[in-house]
């Protein structure tokens, strides 16, 4: 049994996991087309996931109940498909494409800190003794530890997966692949 609904009440943002409402816009017929089974104005309740993979272009979404505008309830194991039945709900994402190349950005500033300040306390008098060895093994080594402390940080923004989001309002299907009891 496939439904359709228009009119989502409530938008998707797959940064966190979350619930999901939709309206049921259209009468969901018998296969006879004898009697209205889900008649227009019945809400859909379900919730969404917030797995996202990286190259991943849909939110899964798993509906589990119905509520029909005369009141009845119906418990559904039926998930979420677009227009031609493939799983999961397409939606507009965000890769973080500027927050990832800014991480690099500053993993490779702060990578090579060490050796800018090392090269510029490395001051030779005209002996080519340095003056300032004390000064420059510090820099570098604090430098080292810095560079690693947030290279470590970094990395946690260059591992941020996209973020799916779903606008209020969109279509939806659901995809029911057991018999639903309707009285």
């Amino acid at each position: 049994m496939e439904e359709k609904s228009r009119g989502r009440s409530t938008a998707i943002s797959s940064a966190l996991s979350g619930n999901v409402a939709a309206n049921v816009s259209y009468d969901v017929w018998s296969m006879d087309m004898s009697q209205v089974l889900i008649p227009r104005g019945s809400k859909l309740y379900g919730r969404y996931s917030s797995d996202v993979d990286r190259g991943q272009r849909r939110v899964l979404i798993a509906w589990d109940r119905l509520v029909t505008s005369d009141g009845q309830s119906v418990q559904l194991e039926g998930y979420g498909t677009d227009r031609i039945g493939r799983s999961g709900m397409p939606g507009h994402v965000n890769n973080h494409t500027l927050a990832r190349f800014g991480a690099a950005a500053a993993v490779s500033v702060i990578g090579a800190l060490p050796a800018i300040i090392t090269a510029a306390l490395d001051d030779d008098d005209e002996n080519g003794n340095s003056n300032n060895d004390v000064a420059s093994t510090t820099a570098a080594n604090v430098g080292q530890g810095a560079s690693t402390a947030l290279g470590n940080v970094m990395q946690g923004y260059l591992d941020v997966p996209p973020t799916i989001s779903v606008d209020q309002g969109a279509v939806v299907q659901v995809r029911v692949n057991n018999d639903l009891e309707l009285f």
